[in-house]
């Protein structure tokens, strides 16, 4: 996003991002890559090519 090729929208994100960490909390921000984080990511992709409204799993879904 920070590269130039950012969207109006990612520069709202950033914005967001920008206010919170600047008030007065202690923020520890860390990057879980998408690799060690499938079942969230097959989840998300199945809740948005399925329904159009909030899904709960209580257990994972099959497929994974």
């Amino acid at each position: 996003m920070l590269a130039g090729n950012s969207t109006a929208s990612h520069i709202v994100e950033l914005r967001a991002i920008h206010k919170i960490l600047h008030r007065n909390w202690k923020v520890h921000i860390r990057h879980i890559p998408k690799a060690h984080n499938e079942v969230v990511d097959f989840m998300a992709k199945h809740v948005a090519s399925s329904f159009t409204s909030i899904q709960l799993f209580s257990i994972p879904p099959q497929a994974i």
